[in-house]
């Protein structure tokens, strides 16, 4: 078995996965304010668009639309927290491969409705089948965990870690600089029945169908012995207690914050850009592309440097540390140049604070523990990232930016 490829294969569907929970991320305050505009009359636009009210947010508030972003946010990722753990009992029943190539194939079908949503229901409708595909990680981890040793277990692990992380440093940028070529096309004009920014949705169906033939052609099924008592495990969260770590619990407190913090930062970050500095997707990206440069630098190079001379414990410390002032630099910027030196700090803490603490986590997890241990860590990182953006919406919408920074 060619486990370089499988792990390729790995890396690449949970890489899709989380890129296509943010590649959105940018287009939202234009998004949201299109379907709006040309869609009130639909079940979705009834049902979303009124939520504000009973919140006392009333829609002349410039900050109607974020909360209604914050809900479609929450809402993929609720699905794919709810999801996770049925995927990954289905692949101990069935095999990988074949429900890797299902839910695959589903993210497909999910962005295709996206390219074709000329109206409210339509895009709603994609979210959701994405959300629910997206639940797919469990089984990408489990496929990880069949191909290693518990020597190596961690470091295959991290890999699924890195792919998760990269999505999100990608997906934002993508989204916002190809949004500028969407505009730039008459293919709205001449398909009048396309999404708004289509030329986004076809680069994440592009992406979507390119990873259903890698794992066609290139993955293997790794699940080479079915085992019963897999069917049995209920969801990471809830396996906490069976952990022999007593550390365990604080890291995954420590990750719960600080994703829930960060995933809440970055979805109402694109609204602070379009709204306080006029920021077009396409700028918003590039401003991404910054945050997601510092991140490769640090994790690329500074990560690899320390590593081994510094504990995993301090790297974690630093990290904290440099969200902290990032964010605090934040709450008091007032022009554009000070906000990307504040998000220089925030980079740099994320940089530090994801890999160390899956690290640290690892250090304090027995051998025969190693997967499951990163697997329930990652489990409580999922369910930040499902209510962040509903919260921070909300937080956004009540008492402004400062305030969710």
């Amino acid at each position: 078995m060619d486990n370089r490829k499988i792990v390729i294969s790995l890396f690449f569907t949970v890489f899709i996965d989380m890129m296509g929970f943010s590649i959105i991320f940018p287009l939202f305050p234009n998004l949201l304010k299109h379907f709006q505009e040309i869609d009130s009359t639909s079940f979705s636009s009834k049902i979303l668009f009124s939520l504000p009210a009973y919140f006392s947010i009333l829609k002349e508030s410039p900050y109607y639309l974020v909360f209604i972003g914050g809900l479609i946010s929450s809402l993929y990722s609720i699905l794919q927290f709810l999801f996770s753990p049925i995927w990954g009992r289905m692949s101990d029943r069935l095999g990988r491969k074949k429900i890797l190539l299902f839910t695959t194939f589903g993210s497909m079908f999910g962005y295709c409705i996206w390219i074709f949503s000329d109206n409210f229901n339509f895009f709603i409708l994609s979210r959701i089948i994405t959300g629910v595909m997206g639940g797919n990680i469990s089984v990408a981890s489990a496929s990880m965990a069949d191909i290693s040793s518990e020597k190596d277990r961690a470091k295959f692990m991290g890999l699924i870690g890195a792919g998760i992380g990269l999505g999100f440093i990608f997906g934002p940028p993508i989204g916002g600089i190809i949004s500028t070529l969407s505009a730039n096309t008459s293919l709205q004009n001449s398909f009048p029945f396309l999404t708004i920014f289509p030329l986004t949705a076809i680069i994440a169906f592009l992406l979507a169908s390119i990873n259903f033939l890698i794992l066609i052609f290139y993955y293997r099924e790794t699940l080479l012995v079915k085992n019963s008592t897999y069917a049995k495990k209920i969801h990471p969260v809830l396996e906490l207690k069976s952990s022999s770590s007593k550390e365990l619990p604080i890291f995954c407190l420590l990750y719960f914050l600080f994703t829930f913090a960060f995933s809440g930062f970055e979805f109402s970050f694109n609204f602070y850009l379009s709204y306080f500095f006029k920021l077009s997707p396409e700028k918003i990206g590039f401003v991404f592309v910054y945050l997601g440069l510092i991140i490769v630098l640090i994790q690329g190079g500074v990560i690899r440097r320390i590593s081994g001379k510094i504990s995993e414990k301090k790297i974690l410390r630093f990290g904290i540390l440099f969200v902290l002032i990032g964010f605090a630099l934040l709450t008091i910027s007032e022009n554009f140049n000070f906000t990307l030196f504040a998000l220089f700090f925030t980079g740099v803490g994320s940089a530090l604070i994801n890999p160390s603490i899956s690290a640290v986590t690892s250090v304090y997890s027995i051998a025969s523990e190693q997967g499951k241990n990163l697997g329930i860590l990652r489990g409580f990182a999922s369910l930040a990232r499902a209510f962040s953006p509903v919260v921070f919406g909300w937080i956004y919408f009540n008492f402004q930016h400062q305030s969710v920074f």
